[in-house]
């Protein structure tokens, strides 16, 4: 047995001791005063003694007994199971589902708010006179420790549960299990009583990763319970954009022109929808990042048509993009597909780097020779990247892409590093020339985002600059000191679709085997090492790499950086790529993709650790900058709501714009079965689902707050004083001195 007020049925059953010290102090000595018939009473008292004895006793009795019956009732006993299990104060943790799956529509709300109701209704089960405490961790990844270590407010708790907002991130359970074993763990949570993890969450396959092993909480010797508040039984249909990919990592439109901007959308659907044949709308709309309410400057429609038993699909498509003149210099493509049941899952925002050109630094000596023969790798690369201007061996900043010669030793004077601070793309394809401390400053460039390619020189035997390259980049790779040779019949293979690196070369894959297929490779400085630590985007048919894309070192707390490595000098006693038609197409997809690559991600996944740029100190969501987040010199940060946001730096300066979508894992609303939920939860606790209604009956209570033995105690009190009275009345001889009073004349 146990007590809803443990305390009050205390103090009750204490005052038990008040009948016994009056009758106590009742029956104390008193000093006799004799006087003439007192003879005649003390005769009678001896006669009558056990019987008044007996008398006494049943009084006193039944007024222990009804004040042990009062205070029984005002503890209010449990005597169900539930309440044998309990011993002693309840520490029940409150894992509320706010993930993206919980935004599903029902008639009466979202599943958000049914969760809501239930985690309310059992904490108002709580007794914090008892001693109860209670914690509230939401889902939304990362978990959040709302209201933890727990707290007796049980009030506070549950405005906080009533505040927890819907999240665009996936359910994460195990780091809110974490948290919870870190709170067990704590010197003042070590003791008795019952742990309950209540988890207030439909239980979709979106929130519940059952690839995920969990590990047991350790409790110590308290009982541990694990609770399902409104467990889905049935799947739920729902449409969801799994991804928006632009073909194009960066927009470029000229001076003066715009840009056709193809952009690959992917759906997913579930539940009951798969069996059925629908079509689906799908709009893409391109406005100036930070200006959500303004009139699109570019827009497109198609329409997805779904046969039955089909999960997946994708189309592409194409707008007429024009570079915004804005201070952020991003566009944001918002895309948008028919609203259901899960509207958060329906809309998608990706910003998209607009440029109105790239300027591309080729950093080696201008040629002295003329004609073609006396073509050094820098007029190669410079003729393939501006193949329209008229002296393309020097300077053009009429196209897309503004080339320009730089000598090596323009960069050793003062104005070196701002000169490479100012490009886009930094070519290097005689790197003998560069020292160490050149190759430093160009890593400083690449660090604020700017591309860098490197090719071996063609008129060296022994490759030592690999090192001076690798230091400064922080490369884990290595190159030979001295070239291979390729044999005859060895050709360039294409990295396969969806491998990493494929997407650099994505737009030319069509017909990238019919412009390889003629191009020989005859000596090779093919990169050394693990091979994970780059990405292969062209290799060679007996299994080296001829061209890689790699990340430099500083990348992961930068967040920007790229490097692409070509194994072969652009040098026809190398290869004869240069005089090939894939040299232009090469050329310009390397630089167009890669400088979109260098400059970071623009695209975050809600719940996942998103890269900041160096020197920011607050991440601001557009249009609602007065939620700023004070970054204090982290490097990541994890956001759990979808939108558009904006690093900027002390001054103010967005240095970045970062779109941040909800997580495609967790849009699947497929109920999952009872018995693989009982499985996975089986490591934390024993577990027990609500008794009164699984998904839409009204949540259950672990106890009554008014038990039925309260009554019953009630009830028997109120019996016990009828008896008490009856008695005393009977005891005290009235009666007597009635029917004497009656006899007498």
């Amino acid at each position: 047995m146990t007590f809803l007020n443990p305390i009050l049925a205390a103090v009750g059953l204490g005052c038990v001791a008040i009948p016994i010290l009056i009758h106590i102090l009742m029956r104390r000595r008193r000093r006799p005063i004799a006087w003439g018939a007192m003879r005649f009473l003390i005769e009678a008292y001896r006669k009558q003694r056990r019987r008044m004895n007996l008398e006494q006793i049943l009084l006193l009795t039944s007024r222990c007994l009804l004040v042990a019956l009062l205070a029984l009732a005002v503890g209010k006993p449990i005597f169900d199971a539930a309440g044998a299990r309990t011993t002693g104060a309840r520490t029940v943790y409150i894992l509320l589902d706010n993930s993206l799956t919980s935004s599903l529509a029902h008639e009466s709300g979202t599943a958000l708010d049914d969760s809501k109701a239930r985690a309310i209704a059992l904490l108002r089960t709580l007794d914090a006179g008892r001693g109860d405490t209670a914690a509230l961790v939401t889902l939304a990844g990362p978990a959040d420790r709302v209201v933890l270590p727990a707290s007796s407010d049980l009030g506070g708790v549950i405005e906080a549960i009533r505040q927890a907002p819907a999240c665009a991130s996936r359910a994460d359970l195990t780091g809110a299990l974490a948290l919870i074993r870190d709170d067990l763990a704590s010197p003042d949570r070590r003791g008795e009583g019952e742990v309950v993890i209540a988890l207030a969450s439909e239980l979709r396959a979106g929130s519940a990763d059952l690839e995920t092993a969990l590990t047991p909480l350790d409790a110590g010797t308290r009982r541990v319970r694990v609770l399902t508040l409104g467990h889905a039984t049935t799947d739920a249909g729902n449409i969801a954009l799994a991804g928006v990919e632009p073909l194009r990592s960066v927009v470029l439109a000229g001076e003066e022109g715009s840009a056709a901007t193809p952009v690959r959308v992917s759906l997913r659907r579930f539940g009951p929808l798969t069996s059925d044949s629908q079509a689906t709308r799908v709009t893409i709309e391109a406005r100036p990042a930070g200006q959500k309410d303004a009139p699109p400057i570019a827009a497109a429609t198609g329409i997805v048509r779904w046969t039955p038993g089909q999960e997946s699909a994708s189309l592409t498509l194409s707008l007429d993009v024009r570079p915004p003149r804005t201070a952020m210099n991003a566009l944001v493509l918002h895309t948008r597909i028919d609203t259901d049941d899960l509207p958060r899952d329906d809309e998608w925002q990706r910003p998209i780097t607009s440029r109105r050109r790239l300027d591309v630094g080729v950093i080696e000596p201008r040629a002295t020779g003329a004609g073609i023969d006396a073509f050094s790798p820098g007029d190669w690369w410079t003729l393939a990247l501006a193949p329209r201007a008229v002296d393309a061996l020097s300077r053009d900043r009429g196209g897309e892409l503004a080339c320009q010669r730089i000598d090596p030793a323009q960069i050793v004077g003062p104005g070196g590093e701002t000169l490479l601070r100012g490009l886009d793309a930094i070519i290097v394809p005689s790197p003998d020339l560069l020292d160490a401390g050149v190759w430093r400053l160009i890593a400083r460039a690449c660090e604020t985002g700017a591309l860098v390619i490197v090719s071996p020189p063609p008129g060296v035997e022994t490759h030592a600059w690999s090192d001076a390259m690798r230091e400064a980049m922080g490369l884990e790779w290595t190159l030979p000191r001295t070239p291979g040779e390729v044999s005859e019949g060895v050709s360039i293979v294409p990295a396969d679709s969806g491998q990493r690196g494929s997407d650099l070369l994505g737009l030319i894959a069509p017909e990238l085997g019919d412009l390889l297929r003629p191009v020989r490779v005859t000596r090779l400085l093919a990169p050394e090492g693990d091979a994970t630590r780059f990405e292969t985007v062209l290799g060679l048919s007996d299994g080296r790499a001829f061209v890689v894309a790699a990340t430099p070192g500083f990348t992961e707390t930068s967040g920007r950086g790229a490097l692409i490595y070509i194994g072969a000098a652009i040098d026809p006693r190398w290869t004869d790529l240069p005089t090939k038609p894939l040299m232009v197409p090469l050329a310009q997809e390397l630089v167009r993709q890669g400088v979109g690559r260098s400059l970071g991600a623009s695209v975050s996944v809600a719940g996942a650790m998103m890269s900041l740029p160096v020197g920011a100190t607050e991440l601001v969501h557009l249009g609602e900058e007065a939620r700023a987040l004070t970054l204090e010199g982290r490097a990541g940060v994890s956001v759990r709501r979808a939108g558009i946001y904006a690093a900027r730096d002390a001054r103010g300066t967005t240095l970045r714009v970062i779109g941040v979508t909800h997580d495609p894992a967790g849009s699947s609303t497929r109920a999952l079965p009872r018995e693989r939920l009982e499985s996975w939860l089986s490591p934390l606790g024993v577990l027990e689902a609500e008794q009164a209604g699984e998904v839409n009956g009204a949540p259950r209570a672990t106890a009554d707050p008014t038990p039925p033995w309260s009554m019953l105690l009630l009830a028997l009190a109120l019996g016990v004083a009828c008896v008490e009275l009856a008695m005393a009345r009977f005891f005290s001889h009235a009666h007597a001195d009635d029917r004497a009073k009656e006899t007498t004349p």
